[in-house]
């Protein structure tokens, strides 16, 4: 019987793959397949070479073990599991070489193992996702013992794998006293197959530092649905909390300012009902908190004040006005207040208003007092702490007051007889000029404006001047000027301006003014058929620098970093902080890739050299994500995601790189 029947008779039905191969002429030739692998593989194999029917990649592989299993005379056995490839099968073959009558065969029978490539899929995906993750993992069994930690553990809380590892998780100092019965009691519910809801609590390391944390459990089934093991995930937020002591510490100072001022304060929403205001607004207008809460200012505007504007809602078209109104105080008296609404902006919107109103009764009556009488209005002036000022039909000054002793000296008095510009800065002639004039040709009848003085020593002065025209005998006769000086007011406006788009420590552009900045770039970008590019980066290991030489150094370091992106980016960007230690450098009219390579290049370069801060010379690098415009996004949201998500891949690849989004 030839040998080709014999295996016939024998592996013909087997359900494994069954071929037997002949070795002639230094070739492979198919003597014989069975009917399982035949059907499998639909192709005649039986007096073919294997090189004229495998694919070159299959024939490469099957020659190599058929030639070791020829040469040796030996069985041997080789797997191909096909890892995460969807379409193919796992297998598993054993070659045994065999003589016949002077002829070289071999039989090799292929098994099917696909359980075993799900197995050792599952494992490599869960080994991976375990390796990986940012978050610290921690595996006990239901007795207690350790039996995993990953590398985000160990940075985390400072414990080794050889520390931990078949160690009861008690033994380690991890939960504070008294949270232990708390997560005891997490422990035994997951143990009964329990649900628990995520947990944000505190937990040590294994220096003793507290580190606020978000806890996940998840309890680990066998094959029977039985709980075998408990799996821990904890996700740093001490940086949460640092942030909301912050925000709570900005929150006062706000509160503070609002609360203490001297000019009345009220807070309206955007539906125009007021929120909130000041004590000074109870003290000037007589009326309590409770009854000024609650009321339609735009109603109120409306019928009581009778404004030929609405200057709400300049205010909710971002615009800053003001304006002068008389207002009834609750007993009955009249009062002048000079109000400016100021817009209250979030996120880019108008979400209400800010009146603050100070009190001019006082210098209201001044003014009118001047029109009665040329020896009242000096009496009266001569002890008035505004700024007053008279000028004549032939445009010269022929009046001011004892109070520009304030800013002009002993000398002030030089200031009559002199133009009308005399003193002014001189990039406000033109704005005071045009006011006088549409006051002389009757455009209008009073004007409100703000301009700058210098004093004798040459500083800027700001004053806010109303100045009204008076008419002698039916023609202009003077115009009188009341001003007060606003140099406090303006500063701090410019620093509440400055604030709201800087970040108080490095006093680079903060988010909101970031977002701007790009939406604006992106905006040209898209115009001009330009790329921009956002750079996300942060320091590695800043909390690691934070924890050995303290936050003040910390603080000192992101400075020094602030100051180092701003010197090596130069014009080609905008460097901004976000907050902590992550910073975007933004790159407009980008030239190419590689171009945005240089800038990264100049930045790694620089921020790898040492710090030297308060005498300490510290290590630190940075790792950058970067996206370009319009490539990897055309929207903030976007550009920032990709960017993100490109600087997360440096992490997991070690930090101190950079990596364009991909």
């Amino acid at each position: 019987m030839r040998i080709e029947e014999k295996f016939k008779f024998f592996f013909e039905h087997m359900v494994d793959m069954v071929f037997l191969v002949e070795w002639k002429d230094n070739e492979f030739w198919y003597t014989y397949v069975n009917s399982s692998a035949q059907q499998k593989l639909a192709v005649v194999l039986i007096g073919r070479k294997l090189e004229d029917v495998l694919p070159q990649v299959t024939y490469d592989l099957l020659h190599k073990h058929y030639s070791v299993c020829v040469q040796k005379r030996e069985s041997i056995s080789y797997s191909d599991l096909n890892l995460f490839v969807p379409d193919m099968p796992a297998s598993e073959t054993t070659l045994t070489p065999i003589e016949d009558d002077g002829r070289i065969f071999v039989l090799a029978i292929t098994k099917n193992v696909n359980e075993l490539k799900k197995k050792a899929e599952d494992y490599l995906f869960l080994n991976s996702l375990v390796a990986n993750t940012v978050d610290a993992m921690l595996v006990i069994d239901t007795n207690g013992t350790i039996l995993k930690i990953n590398d985000a553990f160990q940075k985390q809380f400072g414990w080794t794998t050889p520390e931990m590892i078949g160690q009861h998780w008690e033994e380690f100092q991890f939960t504070p006293m008294e949270l232990k019965a708390q997560s005891d009691e997490t422990i035994l519910l997951l143990k009964n197959q329990k649900t628990t809801q995520p947990l944000e609590t505190v937990r040590l390391t294994n220096n003793g530092q507290s580190i606020h944390t978000s806890v996940s459990y998840s309890p680990i089934l066998d094959k029977d649905q039985q709980v075998v093991a408990i799996s821990m995930i904890y996700r740093n937020i001490q940086h949460l909390r640092e942030l909301e002591a912050k925000l709570a510490e900005s929150k006062e100072a706000y509160k503070s300012l609002f609360s203490y001022h001297k000019n009345a304060i009220l807070m309206v929403n955007s539906k125009g009902y007021i929120t909130n205001v000041n004590e000074a607004c109870e003290t000037l207008t007589g009326y309590k908190k409770e009854l000024i809460i609650g009321i339609d200012f735009v109603q109120y505007v409306q019928q009581k004040l009778q404004l030929p504007i609405d200057p709400l809602q300049k205010a909710f078209e971002g615009l800053v006005n003001s304006y002068e109104v008389e207002v009834p105080h609750a007993s009955g008296n009249i009062l002048f207040f000079y109000v400016t609404h100021v817009p209250i902006i979030i996120k880019g919107k108008v979400t209400g208003v800010y009146l603050i109103a100070q009190d001019i009764t006082e210098k209201r009556k001044m003014e009118l007092a001047l029109k009665d009488s040329e020896e009242k209005f000096r009496l009266i002036t001569e002890h008035s702490s505004d700024l007053i000022k008279v000028i004549n039909k032939c445009g010269n000054i022929s009046y001011v007051s004892p109070s520009y002793r304030n800013f002009m000296g002993a000398k002030y008095k030089i200031l009559e007889g002199q133009q009308l510009t005399y003193g002014v800065h001189e990039l406000d002639h033109p704005l005071l000029l045009e006011s006088i004039h549409k006051l002389r040709t009757n455009e209008m009848k009073s004007i409100q404006i703000e301009y700058r003085y210098l004093n004798q020593e040459k500083e800027e002065v700001w004053v806010e001047v109303n100045a009204s025209s008076i008419a002698g005998e039916g023609e202009l006769d003077h115009i009188v000027l009341t001003g007060r000086i606003i140099s406090e007011r303006k500063e701090l406006q410019e620093l509440l301006t400055y604030q709201a788009y800087h970040d108080s420590l490095t006093g680079l552009p903060n988010r909101r003014l970031l977002e701007q900045s790009l939406d604006t770039a992106i905006e040209s970008a898209s115009k001009n058929n330009e790329k921009l590019a956002l750079l996300f980066l942060d320091c590695d290991n800043f909390k690691q620098i934070n924890d050995t030489y303290g936050h003040d150094m910390g603080d000192l370091l992101l400075v020094e970093l602030a100051q180092r992106l701003s010197t090596c980016v130069r014009s080609e960007g905008t460097v901004s902080r976000l907050g902590g230690d992550e910073f975007v450098v933004l790159v407009k009219r980008a030239e190419n890739y590689e171009h945005i390579t240089r800038v990264a290049d100049r930045i790694q370069t620089t921020l790898q050299q040492p710090y030297i801060i308060e005498g300490e010379l510290i290590e630190a690098t940075s790792s950058i994500g970067i996206s370009i415009y319009p490539d990897n996004g055309t929207t903030i949201k976007q550009l920032f995601r990709k960017a993100d998500q490109a600087l997360y891949q440096v992490k997991n690849n070690g930090r101190n790189d950079y990596q364009f989004y991909s």
